[in-house]
């Protein structure tokens, strides 16, 4: 689902691991927060459909693991407890495995409207102080990845943007600059 994008002429593809490799998160009582909902139903009712949308099916268990993987990168990149992460996207089964994904790397989630244009999109971005941007890259009929990128560009504070493909591996991070490394990061399991 995710490629880094660091360099516009390299792409490294670091998509979903196989869901019993995905590891919980390590980084204190905020990140708490998105836990209950996943963790303890995924614990409780693994081969449960939690979301079904156009033929794909998604366990309790998979969204868990998915959302571990976001919460990984998100860390990895930076994000710490009580960061603002911003998201824009529609209902598609990507919508809550990144909502719950920032919850558990302790962010606090930004959902923005998949209507809002490019002005819309960078004052929210920068009014609620987001590190990350995560934006679903729409249709032809609604270019809300185009929006995103504009909005994105157009502020200073938001280091971060990943762009959510209808393509897994088509998805891309872009940053404005190269954040400081964690040291080590926690891994969420």
């Amino acid at each position: 689902m995710l490629v880094a994008d660091e360099d516009p002429q390299r792409a490294a593809d670091v998509g979903f691991l196989p869901d019993d490799q995905a590891q919980r998160p390590e980084v204190g009582e905020t990140a708490r927060l998105g836990q209950p909902q996943t963790e303890d139903s995924a614990r409780r009712h693994p081969g449960r459909d939690v979301l079904v949308i156009d033929g794909e099916r998604l366990t309790y268990a998979q969204l868990n693991a998915r959302a571990n993987q976001v919460a990984n990168l998100l860390v990895s990149r930076g994000v710490r407890p009580g960061d603002t992460v911003a998201l824009s996207c529609p209902n598609v089964p990507a919508f809550p495995i990144v909502y719950y994904g920032i919850l558990k790397a302790g962010g606090v989630v930004v959902p923005l409207n998949v209507l809002f244009k490019a002005r819309e999109i960078a004052y929210h971005l920068t009014d609620s102080g987001a590190r990350a941007y995560f934006c679903f890259e729409g249709t032809a009929d609604l270019p809300i990845g185009a929006y995103g990128h504009d909005g994105f560009d157009a502020v200073a504070g938001c280091r971060e943007m990943l762009l959510i493909t209808a393509t897994p591996a088509r998805s891309r991070w872009r940053t404005t600059s190269t954040p400081a490394p964690s040291p080590s990061p926690p891994r969420f399991r």
